[in-house]
């Protein structure tokens, strides 16, 4: 059965209605919710919505490790619970996944339509920069380098080994997938604002992924 994750950090207004779409959308599918010690009752919200939580030690990149080591599933989606990547989208993947041999598949944000101050300047050029160098480092023609809206199979659930503690997830997954050879495709999505809160990414973020992305290729 395919599975979809919620990686969390204070995200209790977001959450419930995320579950309940996902619910509604994908009703054969089991809906997770993997918290990195939130502070707000996200996980009492996903659990009154029937979700299955795990309680993580704090960082996205821990959070989705101790998922890809722990979960079995035929097919694993994960995104991001501030209600900017659309869950319409997963049923695309679902299909390349299944019909394309595909390993993993990405939602492409920077090829889809960013609605009005959902990415800032800085953050737009920062991921636009940040997959110019991932492409050319590892030859590659990724799209996004950066984004949270992403789905693999069981087989890439298996190859694919963890190192990232934090927002450096993603281009974890990317080093990963190119390091171990699967077989990658994309899907162009919109990106919305987000609906409650503030981006939790910082500079500093952009200089682990850059560290990563080096030190994964030459290691």
């Amino acid at each position: 059965m395919p599975t979809i994750v919620f990686p969390t950090l204070n995200e209790s207004r977001n959450i419930r209605p995320l579950i309940h779409k996902a619910r509604e959308l994908y009703p054969d599918f089991n809906i997770l919710v993997a918290d990195s010690g939130s502070t707000d009752g996200t996980r009492e919200a996903a659990k009154d919505c029937g979700a299955f939580v795990f309680n993580l030690p704090k960082g996205k990149g821990r959070a989705m490790k101790f998922v890809l080591e722990h979960v079995e599933s035929d097919y694993l989606f994960a995104l991001d619970a501030d209600g900017s990547y659309p869950l319409e989208y997963i049923n695309d993947m679902y299909y390349l996944l299944r019909t394309c041999a595909y390993d993993f598949v990405v939602g492409n944000r920077l090829s889809g339509r960013i609605v009005p101050d959902a990415m800032g300047k800085a953050h737009f050029w920062g991921n636009k920069g940040l997959t110019l160098f991932a492409n050319m480092l590892y030859k590659t023609k990724t799209g996004d380098i950066n984004s949270g809206m992403w789905g693999m199979n069981r087989y890439a659930q298996a190859e694919i080994q963890l190192s990232a503690t934090r927002f450096d997830l993603e281009a974890n997954l990317f080093t990963e997938v190119n390091n171990k050879g699967l077989r990658f495709g994309k899907v162009s999505i919109p990106f919305n604002r987000r609906e409650y809160g503030d981006s939790k990414l910082r500079i500093v973020d952009g200089f682990s992924i850059v560290r990563i992305l080096i030190a994964e290729k030459f290691k």
